[in-house]
């Protein structure tokens, strides 16, 4: 049996596994007296005990703090299995300490309950925690690890049922599950599949520890097994409330897409060395594969993120399988198309993207130690001729036909120059520093050359094209020009369009022949010419667009002409439906449309008739562009009338007739019932409880429907549904979601309301001011309190003398002298003098426990605002004046 100081050790490693990052370090004497229901002089003593063995330690504040020594935390944490799992410090930070807190519970490991979306890795989580337990010696380095996923039994109950609590028959020596993990952990995936009286057995092991063998409720056996069940997030609430409601440690695994891309980096990392190591060889990828890995959607996460990896790797190996010392290479033609699709979410990742793949012509080499990566393609002197070099063998080795590799390889050309141009330009940033790189000569040649061109052809050129062209030019003097750099359908296609910057071209070619002796070949004279018909536009800042969607010949580049014209803009677009267009054709040009003038913030459309709407989701489906639709019914309206108008002789009868058509689709379109979201990103309790609080308090007769969605594209989908059938009246909850302009409202607003207040907060009305008027103190303690920012006192401490009074029924008198006297105290700490020691502080936290810890709370208001930590004598003097101390 374990000594008391031993439970109070694994009790403060227990609290503190189990605190999140944001919270503050350490353990107070009162709750561990609590916790193990001992008196606090003896939780002292046992804490200061071991503090002087080197197992505990003190934090210096007060009341004085407790927590686990440097020493012993690296022993647990450093060398711990959860090292390996990829995330454990980052968006799985929560996952691993709860994992962790379940195992090290004091007396006995808390049976566990994994939630996570389908492919998340809740078998490996579970598998972490046994080989954790055996690392803390909470279960014998022999115990077993049972695994049993109740999804390969669905059309077998019976097997199932047999394997869970089954007892052997005469012909064989069977052992069920519980049987086999005795004294070790039984892990149970799927759990909700399990039915009706399987569920019943379950819960019934989980509240008494015992076990009823085949449904016999007369053959009850204990048995001693951790039991870690997981469920997938998308069952039915019911069914993870049966075992919520039973254990008591939770955990749940985030999706894919809700973790940072540098986890998914690595698990990608992790699972070509994997199969680098089965394979015996060396693999390749370039940057483009490896961003389609990083941006595709996963339906199925990790798993599907390793399976999609190991199909690519043995199409790749297939290809090179007869040859054992060459490499795998794997190219995006290896993944399904799904997977290259991933490409075009590079726009909306781009910052964090680029923190990762910091040249697009890496090549990641994977062996089955170590990973590295090689800049490729473009050499130190910026030579772009290999990258389209390259580009045309890989597309001959595909066996595509040379006459098609010279038509893409023409038309990729442009966008290999303009990177080329790029990377030229960023050596340079300045005029000194370009005359460090490059001859005077060839810069005073270039300048001359890009005047006569401005001249001519009434351009601008910026600096990066003179930066560019300089060092372009720098490079020629040296360059081994021994064979043709571009091909001749690229040389013919430059001339034929663009003659007269051609001859502007051969020009410079004869004046550095004059100067340097340097002959330039054709393709050279090209490159030189596409400096000067590439002027890039400088690129604003990126904003929605707007696109005009209508029926009719010229309907809405009319408008489009009309609101450009007037706004001096050229944000707005058109899109004209010929009434004879076929909708598939029609379809296809408005998504080409809409794709080229996304610039990654959307587009606000306008739209006329229903069959545009239809459309335009299934492009936002498809493209997932953000489409946000606005309903301009001129054109019902006018058919509407015209109707009218050829039946009916009176124009007023027909005015009053479409007015109220109008009316009716105007009532269709808005007035919808109201509804209230309450939103809560760590789980959907927060937002059910919320939601009842709203039920419960209010009086608008407004819907509450609960979300517990932090990843924004989800909500994002949930939330359009709901407003197809609802009016949204406003997002209740702990973030702002910042969606279609809907209300926010904190929950912090809400319950610092009294509740009879809370309709005057859910309709954005101001609560009726205190009798009692802070402006005059408010006043006077400006004048008198100097490190004090009486605009941050008039919002917060208003907030905490409401708590107070709440709870304690203040007079004035009491209520004027505690809020100046918090105040002061604020000041002074700010200014850091010592609060006058309270000879009643310790008799205080002893006698009126559940008072000091009420303050304490609610000061935690104050000390966050003003970073500042209440003492607690300070503490003590506030109770003092609620309440006078009588001894």
């Amino acid at each position: 049996m374990k000594s008391a100081k031993e439970t109070v050790y694994e009790l403060i490693q227990q609290i503190e596994f189990s605190k999140k990052a944001s919270d503050p370090v350490g353990v107070e004497t009162s709750d561990v007296a609590k916790q193990l229901g001992i008196q606090r002089s003896n939780a002292s003593a046992l804490l200061n005990q071991l503090c002087a063995e080197g197992k505990l330690k003190k934090v210096g504040t007060r009341p004085v703090l407790y927590t686990v020594h440097k020493k012993n935390e690296q022993q647990s944490t450093e060398t711990s299995c959860f090292k390996s799992y990829i995330g454990y410090n980052g968006s799985l930070r929560s996952v691993v300490q709860l994992a962790k807190a379940s195992i090290l519970y004091p007396q006995k490991s808390l049976n566990t309950l994994i939630i996570a979306p389908r492919g998340c890795g809740t078998s490996l989580l579970a598998k972490l925690m046994y080989s954790f337990a055996k690392e803390v010696e909470v279960i014998d380095e022999e115990a077993q690890f049972i695994k049993l996923n109740c999804n390969h039994y669905i059309d077998n109950k019976d097997a199932l049922r047999k394997e869970l609590f089954g007892l052997p028959d005469s012909t064989d020596d069977f052992l069920n599950c519980f049987d086999r993990a005795e004294n070790g952990v039984l892990f149970i995936d799927n759990v909700n599949l399990l039915e009706g009286q399987d569920q019943e057995n379950i819960n019934t092991y989980l509240e008494t520890g015992s076990l009823y063998y085949d449904n016999d409720k007369q053959n009850k056996v204990k048995r001693n097994v951790l039991l870690i069940l997981a469920c997938s997030i998308d069952s039915s609430r019911k069914n993870i409330e049966n075992y919520a409601s039973k254990i008591p440690m939770k955990i749940e695994i985030p999706s894919l897409d809700e973790r940072p891309l540098l986890e998914r980096f690595e698990l990608v990392n992790h699972f070509l060395s994997i199969e680098a190591a089965r394979s015996n060889r060396q693999i390749e990828i370039n940057s483009e594969t490896m961003k389609s890995l990083l941006l595709y959607e996963c339906p199925l996460n990790v798993k599907q993120l390793n399976h999609d990896i190991k199909i690519a790797c043995a199409n790749a190996y297939v290809r090179s399988y007869q040859d054992v010392n060459e490499s795998i290479v794997i190219n995006s033609y290896d993944f399904e198309a799904y997977v290259r699709k991933g490409l075009l979410n590079e726009k909306k990742r781009k910052e964090e993207l680029e923190t990762l793949i910091t040249n697009d012509n890496n090549t990641y080499i994977f062996n089955k130690d170590k990973i590295q990566t090689k800049l490729d393609h473009i050499n130190t002197k910026g030579d772009m001729y290999l990258d389209i070099k390259n580009r045309a063998n890989e597309l001959e080795k595909r066996g595509i036909d040379r006459q098609e590799v010279a038509t893409i390889v023409n038309s990729y050309l442009k966008n290999v120059f303009v990177e080329y141009k790029n990377q030229l330009s960023k050596q340079v940033i300045n005029i000194e520093q370009l005359q460090k790189l490059v001859d005077e000569k060839v810069i005073g040649i270039v300048n001359d050359f890009l005047t006569k061109c401005r001249l001519k052809f009434d351009r601008e050129y910026p600096a990066n094209i003179i930066y560019g062209l300089c060092l372009h030019v720098n490079s020629l003097l040296t360059l081994n020009k021994n064979q043709q750099r571009i091909s001749n359908d690229q040389i013919t296609n430059i001339i034929q369009n663009y003659p007269e910057e051609y001859s502007m071209g051969v020009k410079l070619a004869a004046k550095l022949k004059i100067e340097y002796e340097l002959n330039l070949p054709i393709d050279e004279i090209v490159l030189i010419t596409m400096f000067i018909i590439d002027v890039p536009e400088e690129k604003g800042i990126s904003t929605p667009q707007v696109l005009f969607a209508m029926h009719g010949d010229s309907t809405a580049t009319s408008l489009r002409d009309v609101t450009n014209a007037l706004t001096k803009t050229s944000n707005t677009y058109a899109f004209d439906l010929s009434l004879n267009s076929d909708t598939q054709t029609a379809l296809e040009e408005l998504k080409l449309l809409i794709k080229t003038i996304d610039q990654g913030k959307g587009v606000l459309v306008i739209y006329d008739m229903g069959s545009i709407k239809t459309m335009l989701e299934t492009i936002q489906e498809e493209t997932k562009i953000p489409l946000r639709l606005v309903y301009m019914p001129v054109t019902l309206i006018g058919l509407d009338a015209a109707r009218k108008c050829s039946m009916e002789n009176d124009i007023d009868v027909v005015y009053h007739s479409v007015l109220t058509e109008i009316a009716n689709l105007k009532e269709g379109f808005i007035r919808k019932p109201k509804v209230i979201i309450t939103l809560c990103n760590t789980g959907e309790g927060g937002a059910e409880q919320l939601k009842e609080y709203i039920d419960k308090y209010s009086n608008l007769n407004i819907k509450t429907i609960p979300l517990a969605i932090s990843h924004k594209k989800t909500l994002l989908n949930e939330v359009m549904t709901i407003q197809q059938a609802n009016e949204i009246h406003a997002f209740v909850g702990t973030y702002n979601p910042k969606l279609f302009g809907i209300p926010f409202i904190s929950i912090s607003d809400v319950f610092s309301a009294k509740p009879k207040e809370l309709d005057q907060i859910l309709l954005f009305k101001p609560i009726n001011e205190k009798c009692i008027n802070y402006d005059e103190i408010d006043l006077n303690l400006e004048e008198q309190l100097h490190s004090l920012s009486i605009q941050k006192l008039k919002k917060i401490l208003p907030v905490v003398m409401e708590e107070i009074n709440e709870k304690y029924s203040l007079n004035e008198d009491q209520e004027i002298g505690l809020y100046m006297h918090i105040a002061c105290m604020i000041n002074n700490l700010m200014e850091n003098k010592p609060l006058p020691k309270n000879p009643n502080t310790e008799y205080i936290v002893e006698n009126r426990e559940e008072d000091f810890k009420f303050v304490s709370k609610t000061m935690k208001k104050i000390e966050k605002s003003f970073n500042i930590i209440v003492p607690d004598d300070g503490i003590a003097y506030v109770l003092e004046i609620i309440s006078p101390v009588r001894r």
